[in-house]
C-alpha cells in the first residue's frame, strides 16, 4: 500500500515554487516573475517568443521604462542542420495597460524540505531492502516460449 502513496505524495510536493500577487512597482530587476496580459498583448507577444497562447508570459524582470515592463522570457530556436535547441532570452515590453497581474516566484522552504526528506526516506528504505537482499515483486515472465509456435508457412530451398 504505501508503495502506491509515495508517488501520489512526491507529485503533490513537487511543487517547490510559489507564486504571490505583487505590485509592479516593488519588484526587483532579475526576479523570477510571471505576468498575465491582455489578449491583445498575447496576440502581438506570441509571434516574438515563439508560442500559440502568450498570455501567462514566465521569465525574469528585466525593469520599467515609460512605456510599461520589460521581461525577460526564455524561448528556443533551431539552430544548423542538424537542427539541435539553443536556449535564448527574448526581452518583451508589456504596455502598463496591458498588464493584468505580475506575481514573483519564490522557494516555498516547507514543501522542498517534505519532498527532499521523502526522497531521502525513499532512498535509505530501498537502499536497506537491497543490502538486506529480499526479493522484489518481480513475477515471472508468463505466456509460452518462442520454442512452442508452430509455423504457419514454410519455405522450401
Amino acid at each position: 500500500m504505501t508503495r502506491r502513496i509515495s508517488p501520489l505524495l512526491l507529485l503533490s510536493l513537487a511543487a517547490c515554487y510559489t507564486y504571490a500577487p505583487v505590485q509592479p512597482t516593488s519588484i526587483a530587476p532579475g526576479a523570477s516573475v510571471r505576468a498575465r496580459v491582455s489578449a491583445t498583448a498575447a496576440e502581438r507577444i506570441a509571434p516574438l517568443i515563439g508560442v500559440s497562447d502568450a498570455r501567462l508570459l514566465t521569465g525574469r524582470f528585466a525593469g520599467n521604462d515609460a512605456a510599461g515592463f520589460l521581461i525577460e522570457v526564455p524561448t528556443t530556436t533551431q539552430v544548423g542542420p542538424a537542427g539541435s535547441l539553443q536556449s535564448l532570452a527574448q526581452r518583451v515590453s508589456i504596455p502598463r495597460s496591458d498588464l493584468l497581474e505580475i506575481e514573483t516566484r519564490t522557494l516555498n522552504r516547507g514543501r522542498t524540505a517534505a519532498l527532499v526528506g521523502a526522497v531521502a526516506v525513499i532512498g535509505v528504505g530501498t537502499a536497506v531492502n537491497v543490502l538486506r537482499g529480499e526479493r522484489g515483486s518481480d513475477r515471472p515472465p508468463g505466456g509460452t516460449s518462442t520454442d512452442a509456435r508452430i509455423p504457419v508457412i514454410r519455405w522450401r530451398f
